[in-house]
């Protein structure tokens, strides 16, 4: 399941998508690392592990110099998990 950014902060939401025990894809967007956090735990509470990140900008189409691709290598180092 895809999870949109907008809905990283739905904790009930996410708890319901993870009982289902499919991958989920969450989009970060304007997410800051505790919020990304929060999400993480409540689906592994569900007992599902199976989740990847994905570093969005927020800004269509993005300048090159907005898009913090560092940003990916921090995700991947706070949380374990596959980030693209």
């Amino acid at each position: 399941f895809k999870i949109s950014s907008g809905d990283i902060t739905n904790i009930p939401f996410l708890q319901y998508v993870a009982k289902k025990n499919k991958p989920m894809i969450i989009s970060t967007g304007m997410s800051n690392l505790g919020e990304i956090e929060e999400a993480i735990r409540a689906i592994k509470d569900m007992g599902n592990s199976s989740i990847y990140i994905l570093h969005c900008t927020s800004n269509y189409p993005a300048k090159l110099e907005t898009v913090n691709l560092n940003a990916i290598d921090t995700l991947k180092a706070a949380f374990k998990l596959p980030v693209g």
